[in-house]
């Protein structure tokens, strides 16, 4: 994984950002003025408290500048619970505003952030099917277990997708699900998810369904980093052998390449960007196949075949590399 003091330019540079931030020196301070709706207002107020102890003072006025700019740049999404602690993860480490606001942007254009927090979240849908296949047939005594307990994938995932685990992991762990987030995607979201469900199985099994969903509070908070990755780094090597017989037909929840129009552009200006003070609203990023280049930048989901054939991503220049070997593992991995 990345030391703490190479992730503030690391994260900047990895996410592509950087590129956004020198063509559009001046945007961030433009949308964190702009005025919100009260009830936009309200649902940041509120969550700044509930979000990272270390975010206080100074640290709390610049979290809520970052969300309110990302509110009025996103402004068909606007505030949604949980960006809180990914931005809040971001700004931890990243420390710049304006950095860690163009990191966000480059979340919802590069990493399909728009998908999981848009109207219908349909991306999270697809989010909550894949991890229920990935129990069923990794942990077939588990998914049992929850058949008969009637618990559902989306009674205890959901914040673990939208925050990026950031409400329940610790910092130190947070900050190493960036660094191999910024490289591998929601792939890599979806294995770590199933993995600590692997490492719990047997608890999880002896208890209520009344008790299961307590339980589950506590299941990112306390894992061992280094074996978690490692257990990630095999399901993800098994699951690129095969495909799910029943795979979602939600929208493509992994961005595998930037937008054409990106890269068409002057290298990172934003979209409707102009020199004026004022510059044109701006619209949600496409998040259709036809707008992703050839050249892919992350490895396409083992699980997902029908996402798949929707986005015909080509093979990934970091595919052969395993999570362990992106967290910075010096220990081999099964074959």
């Amino acid at each position: 994984m990345l030391k703490e003091e190479e992730r503030k330019d690391g994260w900047f540079g990895r996410s592509c950002a950087d590129e956004l931030f020198s063509k559009n020196e001046g945007l961030y301070e433009v949308f964190a003025s702009r005025e919100l709706p009260d009830r936009v207002k309200e649902a940041i107020e509120k969550d700044l408290d509930r979000t990272l102890p270390a975010m206080k003072g100074e640290k709390k006025d610049a979290l809520r500048r970052i969300l309110r700019a990302l509110a009025s740049f996103q402004h068909e999404i606007g505030y949604v619970q949980g960006l809180n602690y990914v931005a809040a993860t971001l700004l931890y480490h990243v420390h710049c505003e304006a950095h860690v606001f163009w990191i966000m942007v480059q979340l919802f254009k590069r990493y399909s952030f728009t998908e999981y927090y848009r109207r219908g979240m349909p991306g999270l849908e697809a989010f909550f099917e894949v991890l229920r296949q990935g129990i069923q047939l990794h942990a077939p005594t588990l998914s049992k277990h929850f058949q008969r307990e009637d618990i559902l994938t989306n009674m205890f995932s959901m914040k673990w997708a939208l925050t990026l685990f950031g409400c329940k992991a610790k910092v130190e762990h947070s900050a190493a699900i960036m660094d191999v987030f910024l490289h591998v995607g929601w792939d890599f979201i979806i294995n770590l998810s199933l993995s600590l469900l692997i490492e719990a199985q047997e608890a999880i099994c002896k208890l209520p369904s009344e008790d299961i969903l307590v339980f589950m509070e506590s299941v990112p908070c306390n894992f061992e980093l280094e074996r978690m990755l490692k257990l990630t780094s095999v399901l993800m090597h098994k699951t690129q052998k095969w495909k799910l017989k029943k795979a979602s037909s939600a929208p493509n929840m992994i961005i595998t390449s930037p937008p054409k129009e990106a890269a068409e552009q002057k290298k990172g200006e934003y979209p409707g960007a102009s020199s004026s003070s004022q510059p044109a609203t701006p619209s949600s990023p496409s998040i259709s196949s036809s707008s992703y280049a050839s050249s892919s930048s992350m490895p396409s989901s083992p699980y997902m075949s029908k996402t798949r054939e929707i986005s015909k991503s080509s093979s990934s220049t970091i595919a052969s590399k395993s999570v362990a070997e992106l967290a910075g593992s010096s220990q081999s991995l099964p074959p």
